[in-house]
């Protein structure tokens, strides 16, 4: 199912708009209801919906600016536009970014019924296209999904008999045997990395184990044996830290000024995880959103940058992370520390 995000500044136009479609029977999910562009941009960092549903005016951040940010850092992000009498320009200022929908207020539920299909069907047709000309892309689709299933194993032992049933259904994919054991190589290190409870001995040994079946037949019987042989529910104490929030967590640290580091980037294209379940586990891990912790790790080197007072609030802005936006890096700042960052330097 997709994600679909509503940002409007009008409560009554955002909450009738959640409310009175059915989503769910057009196949999206409404993962949030955001009243301004800087709620909508923190929203976006974290969930990374495929599809927003923006007003072009709001506070804080214009939809224009949230649009143009947020396409900067996930070009397949599909946007759909309400905008007032008068605003076309503004409109037609966004369709440099892709954004092929605009509706004018006031429009009724037909009519964003109507553009949502359109651009639901845009979107899957991309998906599909990307899928037969990127071979890698497809493999590494296929390995996230092996890793969903070690995530749905350590947390839920009791799936055990389902995650059975779809993993070897993934093995049978392609009759290859180099592929079938990389599916059964790749599950099984997920699974040590998600449930240090796992009962297999050293995790070369098992792999190495892997790697000498001769045949599908042979691989399949050991992968039963090895499922088979996990208790049936988790200990109740001992489970360490996830390696991957800390690989998350080193990632941003180290990259903060990338004015175009998502969640969503880390996860695909560092972690080769699935997002979805990343932002949950890092919600879960660390007791804060991706987004929260990116704009305090820049809001903290802002402030030593500030200190020094030899940069402009455009530079610094530039050197964390909020590119040549020095009005968005002020709203920022002022969120995080209550000040704004002349007041701030004043503080001194």
């Amino acid at each position: 199912m997709l994600k679909l995000m509503i940002a409007d500044d009008e409560k009554i136009i955002r909450e009738t708009i959640a409310r009175i479609i059915d989503w769910e029977t057009l196949g999206l999910r409404v993962i949030g209801v955001c009243k301004d562009g800087l709620e909508a941009l923190d929203l976006i960092m974290d969930e990374s919906p495929d599809i927003c549903l923006v007003d072009i005016r709001m506070p804080g951040l214009s939809g224009l600016d949230l649009i143009e940010r947020a396409s900067a850092s996930d070009p397949d992000m599909n946007f759909i536009i309400l905008s007032g009498y008068g605003e076309f320009s503004y409109a037609q200022e966004a369709m440099r970014f892709g954004v092929r929908h605009y509706l004018l207020k006031p429009c009724d539920p037909d009519q964003i019924v109507d553009a949502t299909r359109k651009t639901i069907e845009e979107h899957q047709k991309r998906v599909r296209l990307r899928e037969l000309e990127d071979s890698e892309t497809l493999r590494q689709h296929l390995f996230r999904t092996v890793h969903e299933y070690a995530a749905i194993l350590s947390l839920h032992p009791d799936h055990k008999d389902a995650v059975l049933e779809k993993l070897l259904a993934l093995m049978d994919t392609y009759t290859d045997l180099d592929f079938q054991q990389a599916v059964a190589i790749h599950f099984f290190t997920w699974m040590y990395d998600e449930s240090p409870y796992a009962p297999w001995g050293p995790l070369s040994q098992l792999l190495a184990s892997f790697r000498k079946t001769g045949s599908a037949d042979e691989l399949r019987s050991l992968v039963l044996s090895c499922l088979n042989a996990l208790p049936e529910s988790p200990p109740t104490s001992g489970r360490l830290p996830k390696e991957f929030i800390l690989q998350c967590i080193d990632y941003t640290r180290a990259h903060y000024d990338d004015p175009c580091l998502t969640l969503k980037w880390i996860a695909e294209n560092h972690l080769f995880m699935n997002v979805d379940y990343v932002s949950k586990q890092f919600v879960k891990q660390t007791g804060e959103r991706y987004s929260h912790f990116l704009n305090r790790i820049r809001i903290d080197q802002a402030k030593k940058l500030l200190s020094l007072g030899n940069l402009t609030f455009y530079e610094i802005a530039q050197k964390v992370g909020y590119g040549n936006n020095p009005q968005y890096f002020s709203q920022v700042f002022k969120k995080i520390t209550g000040q704004t960052p002349t007041a701030f330097v004043q503080s001194l």
